[in-house]
């Protein structure tokens, strides 16, 4: 989002009415660069600083430097330039303390779950939902050479982040391409989109080419609204345990399009899947508790780049666990759209063909489209034999704890803590 602002606002001074705001260390280190754009530059710093436990993100500064060159050469050459960033975005009275570590940590967590979901819990696919700058498909893939990647994303970003990887991340032997899903969640729900996508010719999600794009080429994107059949090709399988990610997304929606999503998820998930994310602590949002350093300012700063907190969830694991319930569904684990999807419905010629015939795909639109869910989170997709799919947290962590585990060189202070304290994280697998 925003992005001819961040072209035109990558100011290294203040100017005149930013001084006289409350939030000027803010408004002069992050102006009105994207978000995005600025969680480049958190997730780099504690690196550039040589910081001891820092994340290994080291195709971040890439990005950094391509979408942000003038502050990139200023921070990287005036002297002192990344401690003074750290100092002002992270004042004690004027700053949001602990964002960086916050960032760090985060960064290191989420890099933790993908790893442990692929070499510990057999995870074939990985689904980065609003993934944005995130460089995990470029980094894991390789690594991983028999897991597929799905970066999901609008239409405009994921263009934007292609070009991006085009230019800087060559040769894809080296940096493998994920599948790219171009979709807007808030007109789709993801079930739909990763079921429902057609491949394009990678340039634009308008496109619409109908031709197959072969799973280890690159510039492979998918639009949300196109052939059941086109899907098959794609690859996505849903009777395949997936990781889902979402990270640093669903306190920008709101509570019903968060519910939504997740149940979503779990429409789409085969027992085993995953799903990792960071979650807002929800008595902080309603100011029900008195709010905890940083959080004003930081509260203030996206809802001034036109992105506000939205929803939050109860900050405990008890909390969490009640949220997913919301997402509960009544689902068989081998419906015909799963089936239809991995090849095993009614083939046009024979078992060995990857084409389901008409009436396979007819059947299987149909019984797909009935488990993509609404808020409330129930459905049933007409199986005689259906069992129910539930979320069961595995892990929760608080700031503290997240702290202690990411950066454990680092002393924790109550009165300002040293992470933004105000966010937790959480971790869930599919069961029935």
């Amino acid at each position: 989002m925003h992005d001819k602002a961040a072209q035109t606002k990558e100011a290294i001074m203040p100017d005149k009415d930013a001084t006289k705001s409350a939030l000027s260390p803010l408004k002069w280190v992050a102006g009105g660069t994207p978000t995005n754009y600025n969680m480049l530059i958190f997730r780099t710093l504690n690196r550039e600083l040589g910081l001891p436990n820092a994340n290994s993100d080291h195709l971040a500064a890439l990005f950094r430097d391509k979408l942000m060159p003038v502050r990139s050469w200023w921070l990287k050459r005036a002297p002192g330039a990344w401690k003074q960033f750290k100092n002002a975005v992270e004042h004690k009275k004027l700053g949001a303390p602990g964002v960086v570590n916050f960032v760090d940590a985060r960064t290191k967590w989420f890099d933790q779950v993908v790893d442990e979901a692929i070499t510990q819990h057999a995870i074939k696919q990985v689904v980065i939902i609003a993934a944005g700058y995130d460089t995990r498909s470029y980094r894991f893939a390789a690594k991983h050479p028999g897991v597929k990647f799905f970066e999901v994303d609008l239409p405009h970003a994921s263009r934007k982040k292609q070009q991006l990887v085009k230019e800087l991340l060559q040769p894809e032997s080296s940096f493998p391409h994920p599948i790219y899903i171009a979709a807007d969640l808030s007109t789709t729900s993801l079930a739909n989109a990763l079921v429902h996508a057609t491949p394009t010719n990678g340039s634009t999600a308008s496109t619409h080419t109908p031709a197959h794009t072969p799973a280890g080429n690159s510039n492979r994107e998918l639009s949300s609204t196109g052939s059941f059949t086109a899907a098959v090709q794609a690859s996505f399988d849903p009777l395949v345990p997936t990781l889902f990610t979402l990270e640093g997304l669903i306190y920008y929606l709101p509570e019903g399009a968060v519910q939504q999503l997740f149940a979503s998820i779990l429409s789409l998930a085969a027992p085993g899947s995953r799903v990792a994310f960071d979650l807002l602590d929800k008595q902080v949002l309603l100011a029900a508790v008195p709010p905890p350093a940083g959080y004003k300012v930081t509260a203030k700063s996206v809802a001034y780049k036109g992105e506000p907190f939205l929803s939050g969830i109860g900050s405990s694991k008890e909390a969490v666990t009640a949220f997913l319930q919301t997402a509960t569904v009544l689902a068989d684990g081998t419906t015909a759209a799963a089936a239809a999807v991995a090849g095993h419905a009614t083939m046009a010629s024979g078992p060995t063909s990857t084409v389901p015939d008409k009436a396979a795909v007819a059947a299987a639109q149909s019984e797909s489209d009935g488990v993509c869910l609404g808020a409330s989170g129930a459905a049933s997709n007409g199986s005689q034999q259906q069992q129910q799919k539930k979320f069961q947290v595995v892990e929760h962590l608080g700031p503290r704890d997240m702290l202690a585990r990411q950066l454990p060189h680092v002393t924790w202070d109550d009165k300002v803590p040293p992470i933004l304290s105000f966010y937790s994280f959480a971790h869930a697998t599919v069961v029935v």
